[in-house]
């Protein structure tokens, strides 16, 4: 279970009381360019947002931040003396866990694909979130269903005829369980997808989620400045100097759709 009734607190931590790091990443490799960057912003006097850590009491599990930490690293030349700002909050490993499963999907830099499939793939090995529907999973990773329902396919490919059990929220908030029954075998000659095609199917990891949350900003502070596109859980960071880059790309893919 997941700890429910969290406290926080912001406090300079020791880095060398932070975890190791690796065991909550859930990015696939850290982007040593924007480790530098955020370096050399530090080193400049520039204030960067609290990390955010879970204390079971014993250890301090890093859940966001870890681009920030790995730069707060190099300033001090190492993990062994310095102190970073952080939001600690209650909670275990797990709970650290979850958290980064989702972080960067609204914020900060953003994810690749990748990284999405691995925070699914992180989801699936633990023993009670792999009981969780697809539609759970991808909330809790902040992805679409369809990505976590291939990365289930590829990752727990069903065996024989037994019927699957996964739990879910009801609207009442309450756990249930529901049973799946195999499908039956279709007829190949009126149900064969060519295998391109089908990959295609979940190759857009956004598909479901509704145009009219597409948002567009300008950030001229922020950490990177320059235009932030999101649209559902997806966002990109666009440089004001790839901005007009951008703008006559969009132009030359509108006139191929009404060429």
């Amino acid at each position: 279970m997941l700890t429910t009734d969290v406290k926080k607190q912001l406090v300079r931590l020791p880095l060398d009381q932070i975890a190791d790091a690796k065991a909550t990443q859930v990015r696939l490799k850290l982007n040593k360019d924007i480790i530098e960057n955020y370096a050399d912003s530090m080193i400049d006097g520039v204030e960067f947002p609290p990390i955010i850590v879970f204390y079971d009491g014993e250890y301090y599990w890093l859940a966001d931040g870890f681009h920030r930490f790995a730069a707060t690293g190099v300033v001090n030349g190492g993990f062994e003396t310095g102190d970073i700002l952080a939001e600690v909050r209650d909670g275990t490993l797990r709970d650290a866990i979850a958290y980064a499963l989702s972080a960067n999907s609204v914020h900060g830099l953003p994810r690749n694909n990748q990284d999405r499939r691995r925070a699914v793939g992180m989801a699936l090995s633990d023993s009670e979130w792999q009981q969780w529907s697809n539609v759970a999973i991808a909330k809790l990773c902040h992805v679409s269903e369809c990505l976590v329902r291939q990365v289930r396919t590829e990752l727990c490919p069903r065996q024989g005829d037994e019927p699957l059990v996964r739990k879910f929220i009801t609207k009442h908030g309450s756990e249930a369980v529901m049973t799946i029954a195999p499908k039956a075998k279709a007829v190949q000659a009126h149900t064969h997808v060519p295998s391109a095609q089908a990959n295609d199917v979940c190759s857009d990891e956004t598909s479901s989620i509704p145009e009219d949350k597409l948002k567009v900003s300008i950030r001229k502070n922020g950490l990177i400045p320059g235009l932030y596109i999101t649209y559902g859980w997806d966002s990109v960071i666009v440089p004001f100097e790839k901005v007009a880059e951008l703008a006559a790309y969009i132009e030359r893919y509108q006139q191929q759709l009404l060429g």
